[in-house]
């Protein structure tokens, strides 16, 4: 009877030690709003469904119309404005968003309502911002 109840004693303890270690999978980023704030270079654009599409026009958070190209910046703040910047530092575009950490969700104004982005953390200084249908990924990485 002892040895059947020390077997059991230890099959359980290796169990629960298998299960509360990430052995099996990768270890989840996740984002945070103080991790958003600061200065992300858009690095590239995965368009998977949308045939003319232009990565600037149909920026992130679809600001104001304007006209250029990548690269461009993006800076969030911590009163929760953001701003666009092209590659010369011009502002293209600028105006309020909000986090929501439980659904990983980066909610940007886009005239009078807010537009929902799934944000999933990459590494410690890049994250990838989807737009609510996933076909077209932004990958943002951290600028100094």
């Amino acid at each position: 009877m002892k040895t059947k109840m020390l077997a059991a004693c230890m099959l359980a303890a290796i169990t629960l030690s298998l299960i509360s270690c990430d052995w099996f999978g990768k270890k989840k980023h996740y984002v945070s709003e103080n991790n958003i704030v600061g200065k992300w270079l858009i690095d590239s654009v995965e368009n998977k469904i949308v045939s003319d599409f232009d990565p600037v026009k149909g920026l992130l958070f679809s600001g104001p119309a304007f006209s250029g190209s990548l690269p461009v910046t993006v800076e969030f703040t911590k009163d929760s404005i953001y701003t666009m910047y092209n590659d010369s530092a011009k502002i293209i575009g600028s105006d309020k968003y909000y986090f929501d950490s439980s659904s990983q969700k980066l909610f940007a104004r886009e005239v009078s309502s807010f537009r929902p982005f799934a944000l999933s953390a990459l590494s410690d200084s890049s994250i990838q911002v989807s737009f609510s249908n996933d076909s077209i990924h932004y990958i943002m990485k951290r600028q100094p």
